[in-house]
């Protein structure tokens, strides 16, 4: 269900997703400037992206493209860019590490071939980044451009340094909403309304979402920028170039 002012088709729409409890949020944007039109919510990927059908970019929280070996330059790049706030960033360790059937196995591997581990959240992420995988792969031609966007380099972006308060921290969530009413990008106050039994959207998912959808519309526009610039081109067996766009 859609919460909050509903879009016109005939507007430029694009779209930020995050991961929440239970599945996956949406913020939308719509028409030029960029202004909220709607959040949604649901428990796979696939439905989520099938009902942003009309959007032209939509960005996610999520990597988007994983090496056959060594890190990917798009992560050691964005938490380089970060600063201190850097290990937000998790280094995605290459393919055949996610397909290991532990995080143990994952871990070995990784030390093995380079020299360092594979964290936890990192291992984490592995079903998300095979859910939105096999999503891509089926979505009919035609769709959303998906890129790839990390939420705390597209506030720091906004900002013109990374923020210096954990998203939270109450300080750090009314300092996120500020940055993205300053933007156009007025968040509801209210709950946005679960797409499925089970899905529950925090506070800060939905600002995360709503960062990401700000880039997307950077994206759209054509005044983002990717990480690596340009894109690691072949990294990725389906083909798909490799980057983080703020």
């Amino acid at each position: 269900m859609t919460a909050g002012v509903p879009h016109r088709v005939t507007d430029r729409v694009v779209a930020g997703v995050d991961g929440c409890r239970g599945g996956w949020v949406a913020v939308r944007l719509a028409g030029d400037p960029p202004a909220f039109a709607g959040a949604l919510a649901a428990a796979g990927f696939a439905e989520l992206l099938a009902r942003l059908g009309d959007a032209a970019v939509v960005a996610i929280d999520i990597p988007l493209g994983l090496a056959e070996a060594g890190w990917r330059a798009a992560d050691t790049l964005a938490r380089a860019a970060l600063g201190r706030a850097g290990a937000s960033v998790f280094l995605i360790p290459p393919r055949p590490a996610l397909e290991a059937a532990t995080h143990a196995e994952a871990s070995a591997l990784c030390s093995a071939q380079l020299g360092q581990g594979c964290s936890i959240q990192a291992w984490g992420l592995r079903r998300r980044i095979f859910e939105v995988e096999a999503a891509r792969l089926a979505a009919p031609a035609g769709g959303p451009r998906l890129v790839e966007a990390h939420p705390e380099l597209c506030l720091a972006t906004m900002a013109g340094a990374p923020l210096a308060w954990s998203k939270k921290t109450a300080r750090g969530h009314e300092l996120r909403r500020a940055l993205l009413a300053g933007q156009g990008i007025q968040l509801p106050a209210g709950p946005v309304e679960p797409g499925a039994k089970g899905v529950r959207v925090a506070p800060d998912d939905l600002a995360d979402a709503a960062a990401a959808a700000w880039t997307a519309a950077r994206v759209a526009a054509g005044r983002a920028e990717p990480l690596p610039d340009p894109p690691a081109a072949g990294a990725d067996r389906h083909g798909w170039p490799i980057a983080i766009w703020r």
